[in-house]
């Protein structure tokens, strides 16, 4: 009888061990934000891309819902909603367990949110200023971090304007200080400042810009700078226009 008794202490003490081991192992990733960029309503899937830094969906993720429930936020509040509810271009967020190897990656949730209107728009120009400034900023600076800071929304005209103050974190690439130019003439010519120009080459610097984007009524983004130095003077711009030029 003990023996009996002994084994079924065994037998338990397996399986709690195999369900802690299981659960540590499926670590849930709550709240990904994401953009659909496809709908497949058979399927009740959705292909997106991560909208987070190093997202673990990627740039591309097949993510199926056919077990979910879909929600919405109105005034910061979550309402039930469904499937045929959602659109290209929607910015939602979902909880995922595991992401697959495969690309597109694949992965399922069990519960999907759409993001508010506002913050939709938030998400569009925050990811439309993080591309803009990659292409005009990366052949020339590694690029660390993107802030929006500030951000406000109103409709003009029908038109979205959200206006911001936009600050890049970035630094030089790395190389020997001593191969730059002005770097080099310091050191040759026993210029006072040599040592400091040396150290701040490879440290991370700040570029900050006030800025304001407009989404007219046919969806087309253009982007405006403040060039007033006291007041507001909104100008149409480029990111390359701060690319400094010889």
């Amino acid at each position: 009888m003990r023996k009996w008794n002994l084994l079924l202490v065994l037998i338990i003490l397996s399986l709690s061990i195999l369900v802690s081991c299981r659960e540590e192992q499926e670590v849930i990733h709550m709240g990904v934000n994401a953009e659909i960029l496809e709908i497949y309503e058979d399927e009740k899937a959705f292909l997106v891309r991560g909208l987070d830094d190093n997202s673990i969906l990627g740039d591309k993720s097949y993510v199926r819902t056919e077990n979910a429930y879909y929600t919405e936020l109105v005034d910061e509040k979550p309402i039930d909603i469904e499937f045929k509810d959602f659109s290209v271009g929607d910015c939602i967020t979902v909880d995922v367990v595991y992401v697959s190897e495969s690309y597109p990656t694949q992965t399922s949730t069990e519960r999907v949110q759409l993001i508010e209107r506002a913050m939709a728009n938030y998400c569009r120009i925050n990811e439309y200023m993080k591309q803009e400034s990659i292409a005009a900023f990366s052949p020339y600076y590694e690029l660390l971090d993107f802030q929006i800071l500030n951000y406000e929304e109103k409709f003009v005209d029908g038109n979205i304007e959200a206006t911001f103050f936009y600050k890049i974190i970035d630094k030089n690439y790395d190389k020997d200080p001593d191969t730059v130019g002005y770097i080099k003439e310091a050191k040759e010519s026993g210029n006072k400042n040599y040592q400091q120009m040396y150290d701040e080459y490879l440290q991370p610097k700040e570029s900050n810009f006030d800025l304001k984007v407009v989404i007219d009524k046919d969806d087309k983004i253009t982007l405006y700078s403040n060039v007033s130095p006291k007041g507001i003077r909104w100008e149409e711009t480029k990111m390359t226009d701060y690319i400094l030029k010889d």
